[in-house]
């Protein structure tokens, strides 16, 4: 362990502010780094691996059984590039789509966001109001190079930007999370930031 780790830091009694600015461009970046991150339960991948080797097998057998493999191969490209071009707007139009339903609800421009972190769990306070994700309730902790990820669902995360955390910050709320999380949910990366 390094002069730095968490076992050499104090964990506060008081809660660990994080106050910074937020808008809809930085909205779209985390969500895309939540969804690079997913939690995706074991049962959905072993789905979505047999789904494709179903439609992979079909497609074999039918290559392999066809009278022309040029007309089974024209027959199926449209699809292929259907299902493509779906992936591709899902993965593109998502984020935006989520950034677009929050600029809703939030005024146009840079939004002001504290986040405490406490012995309770995670306070968030904006102009729009505010919240507390117990720790309890946390699944997984993920770090990002630019976002602590706390998903309290397989898919949502609440995410706290890094560019907002001086080293002390950083390393009290790391002792925090190791604090009041099992060890198996907490994914850090080795070198804290340096401020």
């Amino acid at each position: 362990m390094d002069a730095m780790s968490s076992a050499s830091v104090v964990i506060p009694d008081a809660a660990t502010t994080v106050v910074f600015t937020w808008n809809a461009q930085e909205h779209v970046r985390a969500v895309r780094t939540i969804f690079r991150n997913l939690l995706i339960p074991t049962w959905l991948k072993i789905l979505g691996w047999l789904s494709v080797s179903i439609m992979a097998a079909t497609l074999l057998i039918g290559f392999l059984t066809a009278p022309s493999i040029n007309l089974t191969f024209m027959a199926v490209l449209p699809w292929l590039i259907i299902l493509a071009l779906w992936m591709l707007l899902i993965w593109q139009l998502s984020p935006r789509l989520n950034a677009r339903a929050w600029a809703k609800h939030h005024t146009v421009g840079d939004q002001t966001i504290t986040q405490r972190f406490t012995t309770e769990g995670l306070e968030t306070t904006s102009h729009a109001g505010s919240s507390l994700t117990r720790w309890h309730v946390i699944r997984r902790v993920i770090e990002t190079d630019e976002f602590l990820l706390l998903y309290f669902t397989w898919q949502c995360a609440v995410f706290v930007p890094k560019r907002a955390l001086s080293a002390e910050q950083y390393a009290a709320i790391r002792a925090r999370l190791e604090q009041v999380l099992p060890v198996g949910t907490l994914r850090f990366r080795e070198n804290m930031p340096t401020g």
